[in-house]
């Protein structure tokens, strides 16, 4: 049997936008750059303000990193911190959310989302 822990995570999944409205969850978050034009998805607005020069690896975890960074230095009143407390607020309701991205599979900033809400 797994842990508490393991169970609150498996209520946060993370997606492609192109995989919105194929996705069983209570609530479907867009966390992508920008305004989101997929019906169905409430807007966030934590889009990751670090954009890659170049398409590859490092350059992906240079600005999933800095994501990161940035995220920690926010003031708990910044929106990301607010609508982090609203998907823990969520999760102890029961609900599952579903955070979708441009860049799921692949390492995402929606990761570190994920990671704060469960922290």
């Amino acid at each position: 049997m797994g842990t508490l822990q393991e169970a609150l995570r498996s209520m946060i999944t993370i997606h492609h936008v192109k995989e919105a409205g194929t996705v069983t969850a209570d609530i479907h978050l867009y966390c992508g750059r920008g305004e989101n034009n997929v019906k169905g998805l409430i807007n966030a607005r934590m889009g990751n303000p670090f954009i890659m020069k170049k398409w590859d690896l490092s350059e992906r975890d240079r600005v999933c990193d800095a994501y990161e960074r940035h995220l920690d230095s926010l003031p708990a009143t910044a929106n990301e911190w607010r609508v982090i407390e609203r998907m823990k607020q969520r999760l102890a309701e029961g609900k599952t959310i579903a955070l979708y991205c441009y860049c799921s599979p692949q390492r995402c900033h929606c990761e570190s989302i994920k990671n704060r809400v469960m922290a």
